[in-house]
């Protein structure tokens, strides 16, 4: 469903402008809208949790969600998590080697039993993307892992059911 999943995203973005006006009326005028039910937001952290009709997004934070089936390494921080329907969208940052990363990733890979059905490189800036097949499960996975300017690297993971 990506009209839902649009939608989600750009409720997501939207919360980020009202959560600058403080945290509890912000709290109030987001869980006023159609659909919308509890929303958090950490002034300390600036972590904003919502959840909808349709499913949740936590964005500048947040945990793997429960059962999450791609394995990732240690040491990344969680940036957004968004839950819709059958499709769950992570993206996480790291401040390790873009090379340590990708052995990783491909060890998975290689491990899950999933059909790599594509695979996308390029070297300037690096990254790389893949697209799994997983018949156990009859999910696509897509993970992307680009290195940023600031010298971290960013995973970005999609799993649709």
């Amino acid at each position: 469903m990506p009209t839902r999943r649009l939608a989600l995203v750009v409720v997501a973005f939207g919360l980020v402008v009202v959560a600058c006006s403080g945290g509890d009326l912000a709290e109030e005028i987001i869980e006023s809208q159609e659909g919308v039910g509890d929303v958090e937001i950490d002034e300390d952290s600036g972590e904003i949790s919502v959840e909808t009709d349709d499913g949740s997004v936590s964005i500048g934070g947040g945990e793997l969600p429960d059962g999450f089936p791609i394995e990732v390494p240690d040491g990344g921080e969680v940036q957004t998590v968004l839950e819709s329907g059958g499709e769950t969208a992570v993206s996480l940052v790291y401040s390790s080697e873009f090379d340590e990363i990708e052995a990783f990733l491909e060890n998975w890979i290689d491990s899950s039993g999933g059909e790599v059905t594509s695979k996308i490189e390029s070297s300037s800036p690096n990254s790389v993307s893949w697209a799994v097949d997983d018949a156990d499960t009859d999910a696509v996975y897509f993970i992307r892992l680009a290195e940023a300017g600031d010298g971290t690297v960013q995973v970005a993971l999609n799993i649709s059911a």
